[in-house]
This record gives C-alpha cells, sequence and structure tokens, in this order.
C-alpha cells in the first residue's frame, strides 16, 4: 500500500446536534422502537428537529439515499444502504470500459 493513511482509522466522532422531538409521555407510552428510531435517524445524518413529522416508508432494495454533499434525502437501516449505489455504478463502469454490457 503506498498510502500509510488507510491505517488511521477514525473510531470517535461527535454526535448529531439537536434534540429529539418527544415528550415524557412518548418515554413511557411509545413503543421502543419508534424511540430507537429516531436515534438512528438523527445519528445517521436527519436533523433532529424535523423528525417529528409524520413517517413514511419507501421500500426498496437499495436503502437510503442520499445527496451528492452527502447529505441525507431518505433513510436506510444503515448507512452503508447509501454506498450499494456507488458500488454498482462502479463496477458498471468498470465493465462498460471493458466493452461489457452491465
Amino acid at each position: 500500500v503506498d498510502n500509510d493513511d488507510i491505517y488511521q482509522i477514525r473510531t470517535r466522532g461527535d454526535g448529531p446536534t439537536g434534540k429529539l422531538p418527544i415528550n415524557e409521555e412518548q418515554l413511557r407510552e411509545a413503543p421502543s422502537g419508534d424511540l430507537f428510531g429516531l436515534t438512528q435517524s438523527a445519528g445517521m445524518g436527519w436533523d433532529p428537529d424535523a423528525l417529528g413529522g409524520d413517517p413514511y416508508l419507501i421500500l426498496n432494495t437499495h436503502g437510503g439515499v442520499r445527496a451528492p454533499d452527502g447529505t441525507p434525502i431518505a433513510l436506510g437501516y444503515h448507512t452503508g444502504h447509501w454506498e450499494i449505489g456507488l458500488l454498482v455504478q462502479a463496477a458498471a463502469e468498470v465493465l462498460k470500459a471493458k466493452g461489457r454490457v452491465p
């Protein structure tokens, strides 16, 4: 490996700023999955202040969708789902460059 920077692994980082839109009643009565979903969404980059809206599920095999600058547009179950589209694109470009039909 020509670049030793790949061995500099970041294991810690700042958490999201803001406050989750939950109240005392939700802490007592809401299903734990709802509360987990809020923390997971904030942790993946969604603005905590915007998490109080009505949630919708967009079911697909790609997972989440992000903007070119990396900000979330729609969340998947983990941030790795965002990279699936990039991996498929890279593989398709290599195949096409080799004269294959991806």
